[in-house]
């Protein structure tokens, strides 16, 4: 097998998981780059703080997993020396220089995914199986919960100082996109019927920290979805109501359910420890993505895919807007 050369573009947290998943593979030479200094090398991976660097390497797949703010301008860069792209969750903080850079992967046959790693755990594959299988009937109304504290996520490091405080590419909305991704995923293309968001004031934020949003799809269903980082304990579910019964996710108990047309649970799985589900989607993602390039085969969530995600979560954002600026006239 021949060697696969990949740079972690953005050393951070997500860029350490990723960087020693790709390390556990066979055939995977991978080298980082944070232009911190005070980033060390780690998880079976140096670490340099030049790009150009990272270009001598001449890497055949880039990984950006550098702040929000920076995923655009490395994106270019890497697309246009035709390295295949992952780029983590939220694709960008707007959609403005998306087009140029969907254009010029399309020209230099470049493959692309954006971070999606909640598609692969294993609870929400069975739910998603349950909806295309009619488990539950025609499905109208999903409702997606996530719940979490930030000061919590990287522990060692200030939060105040992290993109997700910032008002601009930070906050619950673009931070919590998983959800949004999660509900169009499972039930189609839509638009934001409405959206109110409340800021992070008790974490000392001005940017969202919490948020609902409320979303019409194209083919009828409608999705409610809750998005907040101000919350102590850590909840995440999904709940699908068909017309003939209900499919249950509950992701810190790691199980999935199946409810009938008597308001009955017919079945619950029980998917094992939740810490191993979590790990397993990171490491499923990643060899979707590889697997991919060595078949030449376009992967999920590719760009385009993933500006339409973008677009919804920044339809809520001027939704939330609008709805503050009314509120504070009234």
């Amino acid at each position: 097998m021949q060697t696969m050369k990949i740079a972690i573009l953005g050393f951070g947290s997500i860029g350490r998981r990723h960087a020693a998943n790709l390390r556990s593979m066979n055939g995977i030479d991978v080298l980082a780059y944070d232009p911190d200094e005070g980033v060390a090398a780690g998880d079976g991976c140096d670490c340099v703080h030049e790009l150009s660097v990272i270009w001598k390497f001449e890497p055949e797949v880039v990984f950006v997993t550098a702040p929000t703010q920076r995923h655009l301008e490395l994106a270019l860069e890497a697309a246009r020396r035709h390295c295949h792209l992952f780029i983590e969750k939220p694709l960008y903080h707007t959609l403005e220089g998306l087009d140029a850079l969907i254009a010029i992967a399309a020209a230099n046959r470049i493959l692309t995914m954006v971070g999606c790693n909640m598609r692969f755990h294993r609870g929400l594959k069975h739910v998603r199986e349950y909806v295309r299988n009619d488990a539950v009937g025609t499905i109208r109304h999903q409702r997606l919960y996530t719940g979490s504290y930030l000061p919590a996520w990287r522990p060692g490091s200030d939060y105040h100082r992290s993109y997700s405080a910032s008002p601009i590419w930070g906050g619950a909305i673009l931070d919590c996109i998983h959800e949004i991704d999660l509900a169009l995923w499972l039930g189609g293309a839509g638009d934001v019927l409405a959206a109110v968001s409340i800021p992070a004031t008790g974490l000392d934020l001005t940017t969202d920290g919490l948020a609902e949003i409320l979303v019409h799809h194209h083919n009828g269903v409608i999705s409610s979805i809750h998005l907040n980082f101000i919350q102590r304990d850590y909840s995440r579910f999904c709940r699908i109501i068909g017309d003939r019964g209900t499919i249950y996710w509950d992701f810190t108990r790691n199980t999935v359910s199946l409810g009938d047309t008597s308001g009955n649970l017919k079945e619950t799985r029980g998917l094992g420890p939740p810490a191993e589900a979590l790990d397993e989607m990171y490491v499923a993602e990643i060899a979707h993505f590889l697997e991919a390039i060595r078949q030449h085969a376009q992967p999920m969530n590719s760009i385009t895919e993933a500006r339409q995600t973008l677009a919804v979560a920044l339809q809520a954002r001027a939704s939330r807007q609008r709805w503050d600026a009314s509120a504070d006239a009234s």
